[in-house]
């Protein structure tokens, strides 16, 4: 079963909009600005790791080591490149990449997918309560 929020559904409706996600490495030992600094482009708004709520400029919440900011809504795909800072390319990685950039990537992913994994045993379990 597809689970989709309404502010995806209103998204898919409303034409597709990108927005800028930058992701930080907030850990004691991390390596400064700009190494400790990825960006990613996704056409579903980032939100708030407390409330769920949709923000499209500002903080979304640090977990663990690892914060998140929403750094705007964009038209189109080009527009939200060009909003990442100059140093940066298109993986979001600074120019030549760096171990730390790849590590922190990687931690990211390694977040989504279990928040996404906590997301899906909720919704089961809530469906199976409902009698679905």
């Amino acid at each position: 079963m597809d689970h989709e929020t309404n502010d995806e559904i209103a998204y898919i409706e409303g034409g597709r909009k990108y927005y800028l996600l930058r992701t930080r490495d907030v850990a004691p030992r991390s390596p400064e600005y700009p190494d400790d600094t990825t960006y990613r482009i996704s056409t579903i708004p980032g939100r708030t790791n407390q409330s769920g709520e949709v923000v499209t400029n500002g903080w979304l919440g640090t977990t663990g080591d690892v914060a998140e900011y929403a750094d705007g809504e964009y038209d189109s795909y080009e527009a939200a490149l060009a909003a990442i800072p100059d140093g940066f390319d298109r993986d979001g990685l600074r120019a030549g990449g760096s171990a730390q950039s790849n590590r922190m990537a990687a931690k990211q992913r390694q977040y989504e997918g279990r928040v996404k994994q906590l997301f899906n045993n909720w919704t089961r379990k809530m469906d199976q309560q409902r009698g679905f």
